[in-house]
């Protein structure tokens, strides 16, 4: 927006028509808005990765209308809308992925009037088969929606990786000898962005690990030069660890945490970055962004252009929120569905974080806050009025 003496401002507003309902049969019809038209075609081979950190990467060819020109996609979860992409992006990384996950993925094409393509072809894991005997090999895919494929190699016991395949479609098996089969060592960590020294004595991590693990985590301070070392070790599932900060850490700057992972013969390195900032600390100018775990998506409505808005499920919310190219400065969080448990290990890992807790339940309401929360509301509580909260809460 100009005036007419020549000052400028700039403004955007973001608002949700809705979201394309997949047909039950994936197949092809007409119609208006949530309906599937043959004017957007499918995308194309869709398909699941696991990337060697353990990583799944979702992978696909964007569908193009007439001129060439591709559509946005829609990556559904269980048959729910859960994220966007933009025209022309053809892979998603969903970040550390156990096997034995039992989601299924699915995409739609969708153009910008909202019209939605057929479903694509729907993934799942395969799950950990190795150490399996056939037959039990057979019943978990079974289980699973697939059907045994060719059998290959000799052996009283499946040695297979696991695969991400369509649903209905066949899996091959190679077979070998009986040892001692491990899962695919995944080794994920989030922690602590911004450390005040004045304020705090430790920062935190969340490691998410499918082995029993050594790790050796050593801080970097922001010459390149080492100042501390950590050692400890994790087991299998998530862990939630404090790391005292040396009383010489004094210096504002990006201080970098490079964990070296020890399980067995295999090995792996990860890297975190931590600011630590003075009393002064420049504000982030970085659009502010917050995380929903739950809670209603129209609160964008009343935010702002400044604000994004991100829904997350699972273990994206900590991916989100533990990115350092992310200015994320509230997660709304739905207590009744994801519990307390949640809005505890965020406040430890992020504690400068806006957490907001929504629950049904009276009781819940003041053990939010004791967990953590810094606002805990009914989930009845209008849009419009969270999202004032959040104004307040993320006001410079």
């Amino acid at each position: 927006v100009h005036d007419a003496a020549g000052n400028s401002s700039a403004f955007s507003i973001t608002f949700m028509v809705g979201v394309p309902t997949p047909p039950a049969d994936g197949g092809a019809g007409g119609g208006t808005f949530g309906s599937v038209l043959p004017l957007v075609p499918a995308p194309l081979d869709f398909r699941g990765v696991f990337e060697e950190d353990g990583s799944l990467t979702l992978r696909w060819t964007p569908s193009q209308d007439a001129k060439g020109r591709p559509f946005a996609t829609i990556l559904f979860v269980d048959g729910i809308a859960t994220q966007t992409l933009a025209a022309g992006e053809d892979e998603l990384n969903l970040g550390p992925f156990d096997p034995a996950d039992l989601r299924v993925f699915s995409i739609t094409a969708v153009d910008a009037d909202g019209h939605a393509s057929a479903t694509s072809q729907k993934l799942r894991s395969s799950s950990k088969l190795a150490g399996k005997t056939l037959e039990e090999a057979t019943a978990i895919l079974a289980d699973r929606g697939f059907e045994l494929g060719a059998v290959h190699g000799t052996g009283t016991v499946v040695v297979s990786e696991p695969v991400v395949a369509p649903l209905g479609s066949k899996v091959d098996l190679e077979l070998g000898q009986p040892g001692t089969p491990q899962p695919r060592f995944v080794f994920g960590v989030v922690g602590t962005k911004r450390f005040v020294p004045s304020q705090r004595k430790t920062i935190a991590i969340r490691v998410r690990t499918t082995r029993t693990a050594q790790v050796t985590a050593n801080l970097i301070g922001p010459s390149r030069v080492q100042v501390h070392r950590w050692r400890f070790a994790v087991k299998v599932g998530v862990t939630i660890k404090r790391l005292p900060m040396p009383s010489k850490v004094r210096r504002p700057g990006t201080y970098r945490v490079v964990f070296s992972v020890q399980s067995g013969r295999d090995a792996l390195r990860r890297t975190i970055a931590v600011r630590v900032v003075g009393k002064r600390a420049r504000p982030d100018t970085r659009p502010v962004e917050v995380v929903l775990a739950g809670g209603p998506t129209d609160i964008a409505h009343g935010l702002g252009s400044g604000t994004r808005v991100v829904s997350a499920i699972g273990e994206e919310t900590w991916t989100i929120a533990g990115s350092q190219d992310r200015n994320v400065q509230v997660i709304v969080v739905d207590v009744d569905r994801y519990g307390l448990q949640l809005v505890k290990d965020l406040r430890t890992v992020f504690p400068s974080m806006k957490i907001i807790a929504l629950t049904n339940d009276p009781r819940r309401l003041a053990q939010a806050i004791r967990a953590g929360a810094a606002v805990a509301l009914p989930r009845s509580t209008p849009p419009a009025d969270i999202a004032k909260l959040i104004r307040r809460l993320t006001r410079r």
